[in-house]
């Protein structure tokens, strides 16, 4: 199981007076439960009550606030407590093809007893299909990254280091539901979930792109907001004759300099970094030039000059973020 590291770390807050869910979220109940569930939101952290007899099978019952989101993105919340109605009721964080009950749909979750897993329906109509991934209790933090058909769930106990649950195929339209989803798992009772620090990564600057580099395990992501990026990257190494990385770029012709302050790197390992690079390709064994700043180890400067070569080091002394 491998880990992520994060360039910013989440902290939760308490939650004060709650109101209905703010715009743009939406909340309703899918597949028409026996008890109908509501929504309240205060402080940044939402409660949820949910009936329904569960986001399986061909057809769904649960209860969502969600909001529409086109292209890639990854949704994050925290699950701060979940009062269960059965040891199946599910909390955690979802993409929709439609509000049908039996839409396709990728929901990474935890349970009543404490399960976490990746459920999904691959085709309209069709069984859904369920990955158990280890265990953890309320607070956890639950993600769910879609890029292209390719959704996968992740787990982390501090917002920070990242595991992967699962990853699956599901296509879906280039517009899609994303949120919290509940459910009681019960025809008589209703479950209680209470999360906060939902958020969304989606879009970079016009031009950019994000990529991992050397197909690590797990996948990485960015987002870009208030002038900051936060960047999640796996990956071994940049270094020796191939690299595994997250990488934001954009390409450009003939001479350039780039400048960015590193305000956080939250480390998976003491050789955990973060900088900026030009690189020749897109190959894990390409030239590059890249000065860092690692969470431990300081800053650095590391260079490949042709591609397969093994890459140099020169070290540039001690240094912290930011």
């Amino acid at each position: 199981m491998g880990v992520l590291a994060c360039l910013s770390l989440l902290v939760a807050n308490p939650a004060i007076a709650q109101s209905p869910v703010p715009a743009p979220w939406v909340a309703t109940d899918i597949g028409g439960p026996a008890l109908t569930g509501s929504s309240t939101y205060g402080n940044g952290v939402f409660t949820v009550n949910a009936g329904g007899v569960g986001i399986r099978g061909r057809r769904d019952q649960f209860h969502f606030v969600y909001q529409q989101l086109s292209g890639d993105a990854t949704i994050f919340a925290r699950v701060d407590a979940l009062t269960a109605a059965d040891p199946e009721s599910r909390v955690g964080v979802m993409f929709r093809e439609s509000l049908s009950p039996d839409a396709r749909n990728a929901f990474a979750y935890t349970s009543g007893d404490n399960v976490l897993g990746l459920s999904r329906r691959t085709s309209t109509g069709a069984r859904t299909n369920v990955t158990s991934g280890g265990s953890g209790s309320p607070p956890v933090w639950i993600a769910l990254r879609r890029s292209g058909s390719t959704l996968t769930g992740y787990t982390s106990s501090d917002g920070s280091t990242w595991h992967t649950v699962h990853t699956a195929t599901v296509s879906m339209g280039q517009t899609v539901y994303a949120g919290i989803a509940v459910s009681a798992r019960s025809s008589s009772l209703r479950a209680q979930a209470v999360l906060s620090r939902v958020s969304f990564w989606s879009a970079l600057p016009n031009g950019q792109k994000g990529a991992d580099i050397g197909t690590p395990s797990p996948v990485g992501g960015a987002n870009w907001a208030n002038n900051t990026y936060t960047i999640l990257a796996g990956g071994a190494n940049i270094g020796g004759n191939s690299d595994q990385f997250h990488f934001v770029y954009q390409t450009v012709s003939g001479n350039v300099d780039l400048v960015a302050r590193v305000a956080s790197v939250t480390a998976a390992d003491a050789m955990s970094r973060a900088g900026v690079m030009v690189r020749a390709s897109l190959s894990p064994d390409a030239a590059f030039a890249y000065t860092s700043l690692g969470a431990i180890a300081g800053y650095g400067f590391e260079w490949r000059y042709t591609s397969s070569a093994s890459a140099s080091v020169t070290n540039g002394g001690s240094g912290s973020a930011p």
